[in-house]
Formats: C-alpha cells, structure tokens, sequence
C-alpha cells in the first residue's frame, strides 16, 4: 500500500488470474497494534487477458426497435471473433447464445 495523495491510499494485485469470486478485506492499524475491523468488497473476475492475448474490441452498438447492431475496429493478432449473448441480469441454467 502507498499513499496516493489527498488522504487516499492504493494498492495494485496483478495475479486475479482465475474466473471466480475475490472477497477483499481491508484493515487499519494503529501505531500500538490494534486492528481495525475489516471494510470488505468482491471482485468478480469473468474473463482472463492473457499476456499476448488480443485485447477485447471496442464496441459500436445501434439500436433500432428489436434489433441490435453491433460492430467493432479489427483487432491486431485476432484470428477470429465471437459474439454471444444471454438475458440480463443472467440466471443460472437460462440459455447463452453464440452468433
């Protein structure tokens, strides 16, 4: 941890490098040892970016009615691409479909 300025503290973890759920805690300490009780948060980590991997397209999405447009720049190194889609907010077993 190192301060950031303005009274604000920031630490960086590189490696939530597996798909789950992180629970974070974060403590005080005072200059006797006492411990404050925890401020905790989740993480929800869905994908995974290797290193070398491309990265995700930036996307361009119309409207019209029923229908969605959706449209993207090439990426560098992208052999291919792949589009799906499931109902929002998703529920377990509801189906996940792949254009």
């Amino acid at each position: 941890m190192s301060l950031a300025g303005n009274n604000r503290f920031e630490g960086t973890y590189p490696n939530f490098n597996m798909i789950g759920t992180y629970t974070l805690a974060i403590y005080a300490r005072d200059s006797h040892g006492n411990i404050s009780l925890p401020m905790q948060t989740k993480v929800h980590q869905t994908s995974i970016n290797l290193p070398g991997s491309p990265l995700p397209p930036a996307l361009d999405i119309l409207i019209t009615g029923t229908t969605v447009k959706i449209s993207w720049n090439e990426v560098s190194n992208a052999d291919s691409y792949s589009l799906s889609y499931a109902v929002y907010p998703y529920v377990e077993g509801a189906p996940v479909y792949t254009l």
